[in-house]
Parts: C-alpha cells; sequence; structure tokens
C-alpha cells in the first residue's frame, strides 16, 4: 500500500464548520487506501477528542502548537513580504524540517489550503494541493461588500498577494483540488486542477425529515464565527428581516455565534441564536425553510448541501447558488439577490409551503446523485492512485 501525507492547519475533529467536514471525511478516505500520516500545524488548544480520532484513524500523525506570540510574530514578518500573510502565519522552520524527514517515506503529500504550500516549495515527490476554493478573487471583491473595517484592511492586503500566490501553487503542483468548478476551470490556464465538490453524509440522504407545515421558522445554518457567514447573517437582518411578518422566526443555528451577530440578533425578539447543538439537523427539518443570503465568499457552502440533502427548501443568493453545479433555481432550490423580492418570496413559502414541497424533493435527489463523499472519493482515488 502507497504512503500519503496530508498536511492540516487545524485539528479535523469534530467536524463542526465546512473545512473540518472536508477534513475529517479526506482522512477517512485517505485512511482507507493509503498508510496515512498526517502534520497539524495549529493555533488550536489541545483536543483530546481530536487526538483519539486521529489515532483511531491514521497510522502516525505529529501535532505542532505553538504559543501565541509565536504566531503574531509570524503575521509582523508576514506583513512586509509578498506571499500571504496566512502562508507566514502557518510557517515554522522547525516544522518543515520534520515534514522533509516524512516527504521521504511518503509516495505522495497533499497540501490542505495555500496555507501548507510553502512546506513543499522544492520536493519532487508527486504533490497535490486540496485548495478547496480560490479564495483570492473572492478576498479582493469582498473588500468592496463587507462591513467590517478590520476584514476589509485584510482582504485589501492578502486579495492581490493571494491570488498571485494561488497561480504560483496551481502551476507547481501535480495538480490542484477545487470544490467550484467555475474555479476550477478558470484556473486550469496555469496548471493541472480538477473539480472535485464536496460532498454529504449519506445519513442525510435517509434522515427522518418531516418539516412542519405550519411552521413560522426560517434557519440560517453555519459556523457563525466565520465571516461570510457574519456578513449574510448582517445583510439578512439589516435588509429583508424587516420585510417580514412579525409572528415568523428567524433561527442563526450555528456553532461559535461572533459578537456582531448576538448584537445584530439581541435587537429583535423573533431571532433565536442557537450556538452549538448536538443535532443541528432537527432544528433545521422543523422549520419551514433555510436561507443562505451570502455576500462574500467563495467554493461551496456544506450547510446548503447538508440543507438539500434533508430535503429542505432553500432560498439561496446567486453567490451560493452558482457553485453547485447541475442545480436550477425554481427546481432544486430558489434564488433570490434582492432583498425585498427575497422577503417576499420567504413569506410565500411561509403561507403555503405546499406549493414548494417539490423543491426539497428534488434537491435531495441531486445531492444523492452528485454529492456524496462516496463520489468524492471515487473522484479523488482516480488522479491518486
Amino acid at each position: 500500500m502507497k504512503s500519503s501525507l496530508l498536511l492540516l492547519t487545524r485539528y479535523p475533529y469534530p467536524p463542526v464548520g465546512g473545512d473540518k467536514v472536508k477534513s475529517h471525511n479526506l482522512i477517512k478516505i485517505l485512511a482507507r487506501n493509503f498508510n496515512l500520516k498526517v502534520i497539524i500545524i495549529t493555533d488550536e488548544a489541545y483536543d483530546e477528542q481530536a487526538e483519539k480520532f486521529l489515532k483511531e484513524n491514521v497510522n502516525s500523525y505529529s501535532v505542532f502548537r505553538f504559543a501565541s506570540n509565536k504566531f503574531k510574530i509570524n503575521i509582523l514578518k508576514g506583513l512586509f513580504k509578498k506571499t500571504p500573510i496566512q502562508v507566514s502565519y502557518y510557517y515554522f522552520p522547525k516544522v518543515h524540517k520534520k515534514i522533509k524527514q516524512d516527504i521521504e517515506n511518503s509516495d505522495i503529500v497533499i497540501a490542505n489550503l495555500i496555507r501548507t504550500t510553502r512546506y513543499l516549495e522544492k520536493t519532487e515527490k508527486k504533490k497535490y494541493l486540496d485548495i478547496v476554493d480560490a479564495i483570492g478573487l473572492h478576498y479582493i471583491e469582498a473588500t468592496k461588500k463587507t462591513t467590517s473595517l478590520f476584514w476589509k484592511i485584510l482582504y485589501a492586503i492578502e486579495g492581490k498577494r493571494v491570488l498571485k500566490y494561488e497561480i504560483k501553487c496551481v502551476s507547481n503542483f501535480n495538480c490542484t483540488f477545487f470544490v467550484n468548478k467555475q474555479e476550477a476551470e478558470t484556473y486550469s490556464q496555469y496548471g493541472n486542477t480538477t473539480w472535485i465538490p464536496n460532498g454529504v453524509d449519506s445519513k442525510l440522504l435517509s434522515y427522518n425529515s418531516s418539516p412542519d407545515i405550519n411552521s413560522r421558522k426560517v434557519v440560517f445554518f453555519g459556523k457563525m464565527n466565520y465571516q461570510p457567514n457574519v456578513e449574510a447573517i448582517s445583510w439578512y437582518i439589516d435588509h429583508v428581516h424587516k420585510h417580514l411578518p412579525d409572528d415568523y422566526e428567524f433561527i442563526i443555528l450555528g456553532t461559535s455565534p461572533s459578537k456582531k451577530v448576538l448584537k445584530k440578533a439581541k435587537a429583535y425578539n423573533n431571532i433565536k441564536v442557537t450556538g452549538y447543538v448536538e443535532n443541528p439537523y432537527e432544528i433545521l427539518c422543523s422549520c419551514s425553510l433555510a436561507v443562505a443570503p451570502m455576500q462574500i465568499g467563495g467554493g461551496i457552502q456544506n450547510k446548503v448541501l447538508e440543507s438539500m440533502a434533508l430535503g429542505q427548501i432553500n432560498v439561496l443568493t446567486s453567490k451560493v447558488a452558482n457553485p453547485i453545479t447541475g442545480a436550477t433555481s425554481g427546481v432544486h432550490f430558489l434564488v433570490e439577490d434582492d432583498p425585498l423580492k427575497m422577503a417576499n418570496l420567504i413569506r410565500d413559502i411561509l403561507n403555503d409551503r405546499d406549493s414548494y414541497v417539490s423543491i426539497g424533493k428534488n434537491a435531495r435527489e441531486i445531492i444523492r446523485n452528485n454529492y456524496t463523499w462516496k463520489q468524492y472519493e471515487d473522484k479523488l482515488l482516480r488522479i491518486l492512485t
């Protein structure tokens, strides 16, 4: 059996948030088909359950944690370099030495995100970049749209750097994996790229989802300290929520709600923020519909795929809908970018959900046929083996 080395910058467990869900499933796939080593460079605290997951699923692993001041020093160094700050943030000579040793005994190496690519610049081994989504272009776009001054400055600094660096990485790696088909095609002019969309747990396709047809609840599902999600909630509350009737309830379902989200929600009696819940799917299924009003960000939204797998009706902005290849507005979900029109559409669904039930059924079928982790595994292994 061939050996593979996977580089990560976050624990792959618990699978909360799109990046951890992806890493969690990727490790399981690689462990079934390779002798797998994992190296994690992270600013997260020690997590006993995450370490247990690694022990049970990989042949060997190393987790490198450093004091916060070490990461801050890397940020300062990164400000004066041409490479992205996030690449400098996760670079440590001590880690590089360990990676060099492990590469010698590996047949292939996979870098997760551009953050880990500096460690692989000079290796002659087959190397693959799981870029997930092309963030350079999205950072540049987000500079104009974000409502946060901090993120506006960060996006402005990083945008052009990241775009240039992504192009360099695509040209230097044997193959780069994108979850967004359009992005894979755009970057193919610089090197070998392939489209491998994220999947969902097949159990969700048989999950007992029977939404209450009389429900007056609308839900947003996602990790709530992720800036694109924060921006989506802010936009929805500021521009859509006020146009909806007082007897409806807006549920913000997701772990780690930011201060901004909590402050926005506190101003209304009919907005509920759940924080982390053990079984989010039960809440998701109890609502009349789900919304994903993203204004910035790239890639593909895992939580939307999961919501679709449950057979839920989804109202999306085009930013979310476009990357879901093969799906059509009015058939698998509903797309609306204008806030007043979105509010009217949501009101129609709340008042007559039966007329939209087919949307949820069609959504479940397209996920079943195109967006499962088994299909992801098949596509990945055709490239790696």
